[in-house]
């Protein structure tokens, strides 16, 4: 949700006269998504809500491989260490130019 805030206010500095290039914009890949075929999927989320075509930099919040379970009910995530190098490759894959800048890792 915090996105969705951000963009609300990137919105009033495009209307005051801001340009993107004054702002260096960093969102992350959510505990849930670090599996190397969900980077794609939470990217385009995190796209959305910032109302953006592209992200100057996309962060793996935590280097490790979880796998999330959904059901209507829960969201549970289990540890069978999915290679943090796919995930990293996946974050890659992203970034020619369009949507993702640089990519790195935060704790």
């Amino acid at each position: 949700m915090c996105e969705q805030e951000l963009a609300k206010v990137l919105n009033l500095c495009w209307r005051r006269g801001d340009t993107r290039n004054e702002f260096f914009i960093i969102t992350k890949l959510p505990l849930v998504g670090m599996k190397w075929n969900m980077v794609s999927r939470f990217l385009d989320i995190s796209l959305k809500n910032l109302g953006l075509n592209y992200v100057d930099a996309f962060l793996m919040e935590a280097p490790v491989g979880l796998q999330s379970r959904y059901s209507p009910n829960s969201l549970s995530l289990t540890y069978p260490q999915e290679p943090e190098t796919n995930i990293l490759r996946s974050l890659s894959h992203k970034m020619p130019g369009t949507y993702i800048l640089d990519t790195g890792l935060c704790a």
